[in-house]
């Protein structure tokens, strides 16, 4: 751990939902983002696992922008950016 370890913030909660589009929406992104989204990279709906992949990948992202990690960027507009 760095320096600041001490002082990292840790969400007791996850991302939820039971699909990719509800995930999603709980991770902030807005309908016209997660069509984007899903228009733009049919391998999140149709290759990844989402508990096991799709779900910590954002609870990550989540970890970076709670500990301004992520430069500024929120998480929807990082996963908007870069989903996979």
């Amino acid at each position: 751990p760095g320096l600041d370890a001490a002082n990292l913030l840790i969400r007791g909660d996850g991302v939820r939902g039971d699909t990719l589009d509800d995930t999603l929406a709980h991770a902030g992104l807005s309908l016209r983002q997660r069509a984007d989204v899903l228009a733009a990279h049919p391998p999140l709906a149709a290759v990844y696992d989402l508990t096991q992949e799709v779900q910590p990948r954002i609870n990550y992202l989540r970890f970076l922008h709670d500990n301004d990690r992520l430069g500024g960027e929120s998480v929807a507009s990082c996963i908007a950016r870069q989903p996979q």
